[in-house]
């Protein structure tokens, strides 16, 4: 063999430079898109978000109740109003966009799934008005999947939530299942905001949040202390459950009924705990006390963090195509062709570098 006497040239670098992006761009081409496991079921979930969204939306335009376009920038209809009078808190105005997305059903029936629920398992929920985008995505999983929730609602909602008395989460709720988008709604309903009683409401959105729970015939929570809601929802659950076992407890948001409290809150992860550690828990919510009995529990709290895990944007404007994300899809390479490519490419370096291949190729006589 004879090895090369000189420096390489510099066409010759620049030659197998070019070679070198030729064959990156060869394999960044032979990527692909794998679907992920469930892929029907998740389709399936975010179809029914983005027909429940369609609904809503016309509905208040028939009733002429205006979305504001710089809040709600895509026209969901789901985003509601700064303050109103049955406003608890302050709220994250790009959280609730993020939950407008209709893709954001394919990971609640990731979350599911990952919990091996089946057709006709039972689960609990609770949530408040202040998400109703993630209400919509619940409730399409579980149609999807054709599971048995019971419901359990604070009505309540924190800033650009379902605030507008004319149209809250358990009217969208309502309506949604007179059209036959759900099968399923809220047994019982409670007020929200502070000790799930209204206590960081004024005595007018008190009366309207009960006047919205009678419009909307459902049981009303309505106990002395808060101690009183939390024990009246276990005595609902259990009374619904019959003799089934809850195989998740679903919790969106931050109601004080199902945390218990706000430390309570800091303390839980968002999404998936399948085992919720014994602590001395300053007040034990539904949540909690479920959580201690051993079900596990779906935590739907930081929503941006949860859409980041799986792909989604946050408050995307516009609104992404259904299917979207990796929650549907995982990006492969074609791992044989690029290590092909990498033996061969390392080869013609090692020929073109160290070999001479002039006096190889024209042997002097």
């Amino acid at each position: 063999m004879n090895w090369r006497p000189s420096r390489v040239s510099r066409s010759l670098l620049v030659m197998l430079a070019f070679l070198g992006i030729l064959i990156a761009i060869a394999i960044e081409v032979s990527r692909k898109e794998d679907k992920q496991p469930y892929f029907e079921e998740k389709l399936r979930a975010a179809r029914i978000a983005e027909e429940s969204q369609k609904v809503i939306r016309e509905y208040r335009e028939g009733k002429h109740i205006v979305i504001d376009p710089i809040s709600d920038p895509n026209s969901t209809g789901l985003i509601g109003e700064e303050f109103t009078l049955i406003t608890t808190d302050r709220g994250n105005l790009e959280a609730k966009l993020t939950t407008t997305n209709p893709n954001y059903a394919a990971i609640i029936v990731d979350m599911f799934k990952q919990l091996q629920l089946e057709e006709g398992d039972w689960i609990l929920i609770g949530w408040t008005g202040s998400m109703p985008g993630i209400n919509i995505a619940v409730l399409s999983a579980v149609t999807a999947l054709n599971l048995n929730p019971v419901i359990v609602t604070s009505v309540g909602s924190s800033q650009w939530g379902a605030n507008n008395p004319d149209l809250t989460w358990l009217d969208m709720e309502r309506i949604l299942f007179e059209k036959g988008i759900f099968r399923h709604r809220s047994v019982a309903a409670s007020m929200g905001g502070r000790g799930d009683r209204g206590g960081n409401i004024s005595i007018k959105g008190r009366e309207l949040i009960d006047s919205i729970i009678t419009r909307n015939d459902v049981l009303n929570i309505d106990g002395n202390t808060l101690q009183d809601n939390i024990d009246m929802r276990m005595e609902i659950y259990r009374k619904m459950l019959i003799d089934n076992q809850p195989k998740a407890f679903v919790n969106v948001g931050g109601s004080l009924a199902n945390i218990g409290s706000s430390q309570n809150e800091m303390l839980l992860e968002p999404g998936i705990i399948d085992y919720l550690m014994p602590r001395n828990y300053p007040q034990r919510g539904a949540m909690i006390q479920f959580g201690l009995q051993g079900v596990p529990i779906i935590n739907l709290t930081d929503v941006n963090k949860i859409a980041d895990n799986y792909g989604l944007p946050i408050a995307p404007e516009p609104i992404p195509m259904v299917p979207h994300g990796k929650v549907f899809f995982n990006e492969q390479y074609n791992l044989i062709l690029a290590i092909v490519l990498l033996i061969a490419y390392s080869f013609v370096i090692l020929i073109f570098i160290r070999v001479d291949l002039k006096s190889l190729l024209w042997p002097k006589k």
